[in-house]
């Protein structure tokens, strides 16, 4: 069922032309999630990286990138079955990059699945021991979606604009495949 689900919300999403379906060609919602990651990071108070050379966070955004990407299914099915072959074979060299990159793509995979395949008990226990934690979080969306409501009920078309300038300290560039994908460019 989950994974159904997956491919159905990405299915409608390029059917619909959605924007994030226009903005990124492949692994739309992994894109997503990393372009949001990166941008949490990023915001005032979350620069975890800020003490990290270029190259050092241009190597933690890289490897954040590919294991976010990685939970693409349709990459898994690509890279399982090398992934298996060299593991049949018994070359799990870990200090080869290229095999460390493997090994996390796959336990990132397993990963997204088992979080949402657990028995219902426990997805449901899960839930409300981090209800009260995401009760602010629920209710600004609540308010969010009344606003949006109210906004279109009264035939308003002007989106409010919001002026959270969090972001702007970034001294740090990065180059991702997201980042080409969206210029055209692929080198």
């Amino acid at each position: 069922m989950y994974l159904a689900s997956i491919v159905s919300v990405a299915l409608c999403l390029l059917r619909a032309s959605s924007p994030l379906a226009q903005l990124y060609t492949t692994s739309t919602m992994e894109h997503h999630h990393f372009d949001q990651s990166v941008m949490i990071l990023n915001s005032c108070g979350n620069q975890i990286l800020s003490n990290c050379t270029p190259d050092e966070y241009s190597r933690v955004i890289s490897v954040l990138e590919d294991a976010i990407l990685a939970t693409d299914l349709a990459v898994y099915f690509r890279k399982r079955g090398g992934f298996f072959s060299m593991v049949k074979n018994k070359q799990c060299d870990l200090n080869q990059e290229d095999v460390r990159e493997q090994v996390r793509g796959m336990m990132m995979t397993v990963c997204d699945i088992a979080a949402i395949t657990k028995p219902w008990p426990i997805q449901k226990q899960a839930f409300a021991d981090l209800t009260p934690d995401l009760q602010p979080l629920l209710d600004g969306v609540k308010d969010n979606r009344l606003q949006w409501q109210k906004l279109a009920d009264s035939g308003n078309r002007t989106v409010p604009r919001n002026n959270n300038n969090n972001n702007n300290n970034n001294n740090n560039n990065y180059s991702s495949n997201s980042d080409r994908e969206r210029s055209g460019t692929n080198d």
